[in-house]
């Protein structure tokens, strides 16, 4: 996994790299973007600055006043992540009345709070980035193995496709805060949906290149013999026709069974791809958190430690 800058197909580091590694062996590397990384792209694909905008003026407002007991709820936005809208928005939308009385008495009153659209966009804006959250959290769960975030990826792919036909018909089951609002523009939200999907199917197509490894690996019991390479295909046939080993498989984890079950003397090749897919790391949230908490290690809230005093 590389930054964006650094892939790219005729003067990108990775393909210098490759290029130089394909004159000394034949070499195939595997070339992606993080996958946290693409899912952040993929939600400013909505593009609804004019909800966001009067959002982040009145909030700033209010934080600027002071009245952090009072309204502590709200939260300030950071572009960095998409948690913060996640959360600047729901605490918003929840104390939206007490916010337009406050700006009111203040002298600024907020004029999109009386707009029905406004506010259904809103509510909409609430509700698809708590779905968004939702998988962010998800991709960022310790112990993930790239195939485990990727599954996680091409499953919110179909909740977009279901959500995405249910606000179509004006079923909005799981957008409860869309559905309290009285004027709401299903071909808009729909579309706004089929637009996220796309960019999702989009944005992940370095992963889908290379879905075929991932089952090798998550499931060689089910995978179909005529599409593995060669030097995989005969020790497949023997590791499917293993009634135990599909028994293991079922019982332990990814990890243990490949490290426990089908030892390299047994299965060198299917070892070895093993070894090569748990290598990889599916984002940077490993390194990111790792050098957070390095920065703990020289500062005032750390215990003194000296020669002196070990």
């Amino acid at each position: 996994m590389v930054p964006p800058a650094m892939i790219g197909k005729k003067e990108g580091l990775t393909t210098l790299m490759e290029d130089d590694a394909k004159q000394i062996s034949n070499v195939c590397f595997m070339k992606y973007h993080c996958i946290i990384h693409q899912e952040n792209l993929c939600a400013l694909t909505l593009k609804m600055e004019d909800i966001m905008n009067a959002v982040i003026k009145t909030i700033n407002f209010i934080r600027s006043r002071g009245l952090i007991h009072s309204y502590g709820y709200i939260v300030y936005f950071t572009a960095v992540r998409w948690l913060s809208h996640g959360k600047m928005l729901k605490g918003f939308y929840d104390l939206r009345n007490e916010i337009k009385c406050f700006m009111e008495s203040k002298g600024k009153p907020v004029p999109e709070f009386e707009n029905a659209n406004w506010m259904a966009d809103l509510a909409f804006l609430v509700d698809i980035t708590a779905h968004l959250n939702d998988l962010n959290l998800c991709l960022q769960g310790e112990n993930l193995l790239i195939t485990d975030m990727f599954q996680i990826v091409t499953a919110f792919e179909v909740k977009l496709k279901l959500i995405h036909c249910q606000i179509k018909n004006s079923n909005f089951i799981h957008f409860q805060t869309l559905s309290e609002q009285s004027h709401i523009n299903t071909e808009k939200y729909a579309a706004l949906i089929n637009s996220l999907a796309q960019d999702f199917q989009s944005r992940f197509q370095d992963f889908r290149k290379h879905q075929q490894h991932f089952s090798i690996f998550a499931t060689p019991f089910s995978i179909d013999i005529n599409m593995l390479p060669a030097n995989l295909q005969m020790k497949c046939i023997e590791l499917q026709s293993d009634i135990q080993l599909k028994e293991k498989i079922l019982q332990a984890s990814l990890m243990e069974f490949y490290k426990l079950y089908l030892p390299k003397e047994k299965c060198p090749s299917l070892h070895e791809h093993a070894l090569f897919m748990t290598s990889l790391l599916g984002s940077a949230y490993i390194c990111e958190q790792f050098f957070s908490r390095m920065k703990y290690t020289k500062n005032k809230i750390r215990t003194k430690i000296s020669d002196e005093h070990p």
